[in-house]
């Protein structure tokens, strides 16, 4: 800007604009004449004569000198605006071992220090608070669309199945860290849906066994359902844990299922159980209802796990069961449980049955003595060997008493005797009180074997005939129908519920539902209830990217369920950082979610808008209680004003400098009846204040007066006053066009001023962290966030570029330019802004929609800064649209901030040179994709971005001991659908976006050459 000259345009039209303007408005009043630049006739030759002179008029009233500017915006009476005092949020916390809670009123004076030798800045608080001791202990996502939850703190934890180790849970962290709201991808879930059958014995399997499973849907054919992997998986429970068995589909809809592994028990209730697990392998979209289940098992060919004769260990694959000697009650135990096990069963027992002969006969020594008298005879005595065999076998089984025969499918008990060789089968159904016990070292249920009849097997010489068992195969099966499992329990989500009972008799149940939540929620437990009201949150939520209109329900937990939740203040769409405030409802009570129960608030997705996969989820850093908020405000004490004598436009000084607003009550005492005071005290109660005496009789009578900019539109009837900042006085009108006070012996008018000391209020987090006077059982106080949003109070120059702003377009927005000028001047936060019709933020067609793009100064420091002014600045816009702009039609955002990043290759002549170019490198990054310049003004306009060419030059320009050999600059944004990276060349750049610096690296390597500066 030249010296004494407006950097401000009145009017902002050049030849062109005016040639484009008299074309348009010629074809609506003058249709028949065809203004043409290319082939004009006499009519546009004098058009495009005057467009040129009016040019140069233009040109010359905008280069008017700005005290000549001054005095022509004069003429509209505008007044600076005031300062906008920062805003910013204080977290309290109680002193330790005190009190339940504290009250803290609003208007309490905080001190904030930019430093320590500055004079203090008072903060007050807008809300009243409670502070509480009460703690944040869970916080629970639940998403519908998956069917998933997501503990991202406290007690809630993932279900863990029969057989899952403690390291499989999934288990919640202990503090907060940040996440993003309705976004089931963004943790573990802790959600499982799965049946847990137990049986006694009926899963005791070995490998080779096999279990066959029915579930009774009632649907035709619908049981094949769960073979399908993508839908179901089945697991059992073995020595190694939870293992997953191959599912097939057998005959009638059953599902046959084998395990690679020896099954396993399990303690339930003091009873030892084998289980399998059915578990739902994607999300359940619709509840799966079961008539009935039952299951059978089978196995073939297993081998006996352990063979014993007396005491005595044999071979299970070829062993002699009573010894290769008859002796009577000699015994044999046959091993396996895990096919002895299945009560009611049909076992069979398959072996190839031989038999050996033995000479059993005198040695030498006891023929000698015991055949003395034979021997007295001169002739050699011949003795006829005796036969002996296990003639009579009983087959026997422990009750856990004593030992009961086996009813075998024929009669065994002379199988043993000799008379019948090769492959011997035979069944029995498995006794319900077949017990283990322990045999030679081994443990489990056996069948015992025992000789009750071998007739002279003690005589000598005597051949004893006994049997030989080879390849012994031990087989089950259930032929009686599906046996219902011995205990049933379902899990849900995280809660476990007994279905024992139903099953047992035999009645129909859910195995399977949907999540009970019907959209995104997100639950905050509290650890006690709050004392006191009322209570707030701080919900520190990431610049976003939102362009949905999203908008939250909040409940709260009572014994029936979730009830509405009224709320003071909202955090609105999530679109940046929000206090939510509430007063407790005397119903707040303890439930349970998911297992954990607390004190819940719910916020819920209301309009399903975060529900698509493509929809933007923003980050929650951050959930503190304590929480309120406060400006850069200091409330001066009333001052009372007295007038003597009445006159036209009286002005008075104000108690303070730097006037953010002030309250004035003008004394209308006698100017009404009393009729009139006392209605317009019930019609407006905050804007009069009215005594009345004993005698009911009105004392003083005091009315609240409205500031304006000015009188232009100001009537006889208007209680209006303007406030000249600049000269920090209070002005009343003449009297009357527009009333003023009256002269009189009591109090004319009382002021209220509010000042704030504008931008020196924007301090960084933890600046604020004093009271002005002593707050009991508070221990600290302290900002989290940066306060923001503080700008000074409009300056000349920016007073007369709003002048300038009104004369050309007469107060009314009607093109791009004037949006835009409107924008830029609301506030000196605005660095820059851009407009478009017909589009949203990235450009997309929008139908009749103004989209208005906001770059403010504090951008870096997050979307606070924005969040302050956008309400403000789309009250004022819609203020000066024409009438058919509504508020739908409007969309005011922050710039799509694209983060790029640089990695650099460079040559360094030695190792010395490393720190300085690595810097140099860096640092010349950073202030050539920075939005803003050094000074706070915009160095890239909105929609234009950096290329990667003038990004080589700069590097290449740097005069560092470093040749730049190579480097790749990437792109990152988020939109509605989500992160998007690419690399620069390959962005194609909307109207709405600008760079700002992300994470550059420079990589340095040793010049071969000695190395040159670039």
């Amino acid at each position: 800007m030249s010296e004494g000259r407006s950097e401000y345009k009145i009017d902002g039209r050049g030849a062109a604009d005016l040639r484009a303007q008299m074309k348009a408005l010629a074809a609506s009043y003058a249709s028949e004449w065809d203004f043409s630049e290319q082939d004009p006739d006499v009519g546009s030759v004098i058009a495009m004569i005057f467009a040129g002179q009016m040019e140069g008029n233009i040109r010359r009233l905008n280069r008017v000198l700005g005290k000549l500017h001054t005095e022509f915006v004069n003429m509209l009476a505008l007044s600076p605006q005031p300062a906008r005092p920062a805003r910013g949020v204080i977290v309290l916390a109680l002193a330790a071992d005190t009190v339940s809670g504290a009250d803290l009123p609003a208007g309490t004076k905080l001190l904030g220090y930019r430093d320590e030798s500055d004079t203090p800045l008072i903060f007050e608080t807008v809300a009243d608070l409670h502070v509480t001791d009460a703690r944040l202990r869970d916080l629970i996502g639940v998403f519908p669309a998956g069917g998933g939850v997501i503990s991202y703190m406290g007690g809630a934890h993932r279900v863990r199945l029969v057989g899952e180790d403690a390291g499989e849970d999934i288990a919640a962290a202990e503090r907060f860290a940040p996440f993003r709201l309705f976004d089931s991808s963004g943790g573990e879930d802790i959600s499982r849906n799965a049946l847990v059958f137990y049986h006694k014995s009926l899963f005791d399997l070995a490998v080779g066994g096999a279990i066959s499973a029915f579930l009774h849907t009632g649907g035709l054919g619908d049981e094949t359902r769960f073979c399908d992997r993508n839908r179901y998986r089945w697991s059992c429970l073995t020595e190694s844990g939870l293992r997953p068995l191959a599912a097939a589909a057998g005959p009638d809809g059953s599902v046959t299922l084998a395990p690679d592994e020896d099954t396993a028990k399990i303690e339930r209730g003091g009873v030892m159980y084998s289980a399998i697990v059915l578990e739902a392998a994607a999300p359940v979209r619709e509840s799966v209802e079961l008539l009935s289940a039952g299951f059978s098992s089978s196995c073939r060919d297993a081998v006996p796990s352990f063979v014993t004769h007396n005491a005595d260990d044999m071979d299970p694959a070829a062993f002699m069961p009573f010894g290769p000697a008859a002796s009577l009650y000699d015994e044999c135990y046959i091993g396996g449980d895990s096919v002895f096990s299945k009560q009611n069963a049909v076992i069979t027992i398959d072996f190839h049955l031989s038999f050996r002969e033995k000479l059993v006969t005198f040695t030498p020594e006891s023929e000698n003595g015991d055949l003395k008298i034979i021997k007295r005879r001169p002739a050699v005595v011949s003795l006829e060997p005796a036969h002996t065999a296990a003639e009579r076998v009983t087959a026997e089984y422990f009750n856990g008493t004593g030992w009961r025969r086996l009813l075998c499918s024929f009669d065994i008990s002379v199988l043993f005797a000799g008379g019948k060789a090769g492959q011997i089968s035979f069944d029995f159904s498995c006794p319900p009180d077949w017990q283990p016990l322990t045999v030679g070292g081994h443990n489990g249920r056996c069948l015992r074997l025992r000789v009750t009849q071998a007739d002279n097997c003690y005589l000598q010489p005597c051949v004893h005939n006994m049997p030989l068992v080879t390849d012994m195969r031990l087989s089950y099966r259930f032929p009686g129908g599906w046996q219902p499992p011995d205990r049933l329990e379902r899990v849900s989500g995280t809660a476990v519920t007994d279905l024992t009972d139903r099953v047992t008799r035999r009645e129909n149940f859910t195995a399977f539902a949907p999540s009970p939540y019907g959209r995104g929620e997100l639950y905050l437990g509290f650890d006690r209830r709050f004392t006191g009201a009322p209570v707030s949150l701080l919900f520190d939520i990431e610049r976003g990217a939102c362009s949905q209109k999203s908008s939250l329900d909040f409940a709260y937990s009572t014994p029936a369920g979730f009830k509405p939740l009224h709320l003071i203040d909202n955090i609105g769409d999530l679109s940046g950082p929000g206090t939510l405030q509430f007063i407790p409802p005397p119903d707040w009570a303890q439930r349970e979610v998911e297992g954990a129960r607390r004190y819940w608030l719910r916020l819920a997705d209301k309009n399903n808008a975060f529900e698509a996969a493509d929809a933007f989820k923003p980050l929650l850093s951050g959930i503190t209680l304590n929480a309120v908020e406060v400006l850069n405000i200091e409330t001066m004490p009333p001052e009372s004003y007295f007038i003597d004598a009445a006159r036209p436009n009286m002005s008075f000084p104000l108690p303070a400098g730097s006037i953010v607003s002030a309250e004035i009550f003008v004394n209308e005492y006698g100017l009404h009846s009393s009729a009139a005071m006392r209605r317009l005290a019930v019609e407006r109660p905050a804007d009069v204040r009215m005594s009345v005496n004993t005698a009911g009789e009105i004392g003083e009578f005091f009315v609240r007066w409205e500031e304006v900019e000015n009188f232009a539109a100001s009537g006889p009837a208007d209680r209006h006053y303007r406030i000249d900042r600049t000269q920090n006085r209070v002005i009343f009108g003449d009297g009357v066009t527009v009333p003023a006070p009256r002269a009189g012996t009591d109090e004319a008018f009382t002021v209220a001023a509010r000042r704030s000391r504008g931008a020196e209020g924007n301090l960084p987090p933890g600046s604020v962290t004093e009271s002005l006077g002593r707050l009991i059982h508070i221990d600290s106080v302290t900002n989290p966030l940066a306060t923001w949003a503080g700008s000074d109070m409009e300056n000349a120059e920016r007073t007369r570029a709003r002048g300038a702003n009104i004369i050309c377009s007469q107060n009314r927005l009607r093109s791009a330019a004037d949006f835009l000028r409107e924008t830029r001047l609301y506030s000196d936060t605005v660095a820059d802004a851009a407009c478009l019709a017909g589009v949203d933020k990235y450009g997309r067609p929008a139908g009749r929609m103004i989209h208005i793009a906001v770059l403010t100064k504090d951008y870096h420091t997050g979307a606070l800064g924005f969040a302050a002014l956008r309400e403000g600045l789309e009250k004022r816009v819609l203020a000066k649209c024409d009438a058919m702009v509504s508020r739908e039609m409007l969309s005011i955002s922050e710039p799509v901030y694209v983060e790029l990043s640089v990695a650099a290759l460079a040559e360094i002549p030695d190792e010395h040179a490393a720190f300085t170019a690595r810097r140099a490198i860096t640092d010349a990054l950073r202030a050539f994709i920075s939005p803003l310049t050094a000074d706070g003004g915009a160095q890239w306009t909105i929609g234009v971005l950096p290329t990667e060419m003038q990004i080589r030059l700069l590097l290449h320009s740097l005069h560092i001991p470093a040749n730049i050999r190579h480097i790749v600059t990437t792109a990152r944004f988020a939109d509605d659908s989500g992160f998007h990276e690419c690399s620069l060349s390959e962005l194609r750049p909307g109207p709405f976006m600008i760079g700002v610096s992300g994470q550059h690296a420079v990589h340095l390597a040793r010049s071969q050459r000695g190395g040159s500066s670039c």
